[in-house]
C-alpha cells in the first residue's frame, strides 16, 4: 500500500480526517520528544505545518507554534485548535 497508495483490493483509500491528522501529529511530537528531549519541539515545527495544511486556521496555528517552547504547549495548541 505504501508503494501504490491503494488497498489490497485495489481501492484508493480516503485521506485521513482532520482528527486523524491531529492525533498523528500529537503522537509524532510525543515520539520526537521521547527520542530527542524538549529541544525536539523546534524540529516538530515544520512537521506540524504538514499535518495541518489545508485546515481552517492552519496559518494562525503555524504562527503560534513558532513561539512554543515546550512539548506540552504544542500538543495543547494543536488539540485545542483542531479537535
Amino acid at each position: 500500500m505504501l508503494r501504490t497508495g491503494t488497498h489490497a483490493r485495489s481501492e484508493v483509500l480516503p485521506p485521513p480526517s482532520a482528527l486523524e491528522r491531529v492525533a498523528m501529529a500529537r503522537e509524532h511530537a510525543r515520539a520526537l520528544v521521547a527520542f530527542g528531549g524538549e529541544h525536539a519541539v523546534t524540529r516538530m515545527r515544520k512537521h506540524v505545518g504538514w499535518y495541518i495544511t489545508g485546515m481552517p486556521g492552519a496559518s494562525r496555528v503555524r504562527d503560534l507554534f513558532r513561539t512554543a517552547k515546550e512539548a506540552a504547549a504544542t500538543a495543547t495548541l494543536v488539540t485545542r485548535r483542531f479537535s
